[in-house]
């Protein structure tokens, strides 16, 4: 017959600490750092993941609403109220506090937040975090989802140069207007025939450069840039970069047209008026030219005001922190996610009479591009920006350069 016999009492003693260690070091996983101030109630392991709504996180600016439960003991606490769950806590403060499993991460509640962190000391705040739909979707080339890595850094002085201002104004633009024209033609001519017009262009573009006709234009630089030796990424580098270029602009700029639909499709009133300032600025011989722009109060109304409605990216890419910071007596480590609540910030009810409604009475004569306003403390009231549709800091879309609302 076999003999269990029982530990000596060092060895029991020895297990029960190890298992209750392993308890209370399980349990610290969901517990935040007193450093960074109040935040929501967490749960081990997942800590704040289980409060994500399923539908409509950007309307309910989940993010935002957890700071209602911070706002009483946070030293940042504003007297105001924002977008929150629907009957849940209003009051929020600056920056809200939470955690995803492993992350920590920080939203941006706040104009002044926003150009404190993002604008101010962006040299600490342009990180990206670790996105697996970059990787999924390049193997973590695309610029706007990558690291900022050397090779970022090269890719992005491309852009950056390229879509500057003084490049767009003297290069581009005419370009433009000169493509603009010929598309509109084509489409008065056949309007049934849209897709017609693309592939006649495309056409062309392909039928020049097998006979080595070379036009001005940005891609031609890139590709002589490419052949030179000490070009800073590879062809597949080169590919990712013009492809995302297209895109970005493409898909945005589609967006924000939807949205103007809808809201004119809500209130024809304002597209006759809009129609009417354009017809009384360029009459019906021409199209519209950017120099107009000063001369079109209305019609820029109606481009901010879709903008800040209906913002195409209601909550921004996301930035990391490198390295450990402080605002305001609350600690944001290292490594950090910094989310920008654009969608809570354009409909905060404090900021903006009747806040979720199209009303251009919140720009009428407010004559500035969107890369004029960038990073600007007092403009309209008293805020830094005149919307977020382009993000903000060194992350911030270079698209913004563009002659744009």
């Amino acid at each position: 017959m076999m003999t269990i016999t029982s530990p000596s009492p060092a060895v029991a003693g020895l297990l029960c600490s190890l298992a209750v260690l392993a308890v209370y070091r399980i349990l610290q996983i969901g517990k935040r750092d007193p450093r960074m101030g109040p935040g929501p109630p967490t749960i081990p392991i997942l800590r704040n993941v289980h409060m994500i709504p399923r539908t409509g996180m950007f309307m309910q600016e989940v993010l935002l609403s957890l700071a209602g439960f911070m706002a009483s003991a946070n030293p940042m606490a504003l007297s105001d109220k924002r977008v929150g769950f629907e009957n849940g806590p209003k009051n929020t403060a600056r920056c809200s506090r939470s955690s995803w499993g492993p992350a920590n991460m920080v939203v941006l509640c706040d104009r002044k937040a926003v150009h404190d962190l993002l604008d101010k000391k962006s040299k600490i705040y342009s990180d990206r975090p670790e996105i697996y739909t970059g990787h999924l979707l390049s193997g973590g080339g695309l610029l706007s989802l990558s690291p900022a890595t050397a090779e970022w850094r090269e890719k992005w002085k491309v852009v950056a140069h390229n879509f500057s201002p003084k490049m767009l104004d003297e290069k581009h633009l005419k370009v433009q207007v000169a493509e603009v024209t010929v598309f509109m033609e084509s489409l008065l001519e056949y309007p049934k025939s849209f897709k017609a017009a693309w592939t006649e262009a495309r056409a062309r573009v392909e039928k020049r450069r097998a006979q080595g006709i070379r036009r001005d234009c940005i891609i031609e630089h890139l590709l002589d840039e490419y052949e030179r030796k000490g070009f800073p990424f590879t062809q597949r580098g080169f590919n990712l970069l013009m492809g995302e270029v297209m895109e970005g602009s493409a898909d945005t700029t589609a967006s924000q047209i939807c949205t103007l639909i809808l809201a004119f499709a809500l209130h024809p009133e304002v597209q006759e008026k809009g129609r009417k300032e354009v017809d009384a600025v360029c009459g019906t011989e021409r199209s519209p030219k950017w120099t107009d722009f000063q001369k079109m109060p209305y019609v820029n109304a109606i481009v901010k005001e879709g903008m800040h409605w209906q913002p195409t990216s209601p909550t921004a890419l996301p930035h990391a922190l490198k390295e450990d910071d402080w605002y305001e007596n609350m600690f944001i480590p290292k490594g950090a996610i910094i989310q920008i609540a654009s969608w809570a910030m354009h409909h905060d009810e404090n900021l903006f009479k009747n806040e979720d409604d199209f009303n251009l009475d919140r720009y009428i004569g407010y004559i500035r591009l969107a890369n004029d306003c960038a990073g600007i403390i007092l403009v309209m009231t008293g805020s830094p920006r005149d919307h977020f549709g382009y993000g903000a800091g060194r992350r911030m879309c270079p698209g913004i350069g563009n002659p744009s609302c």
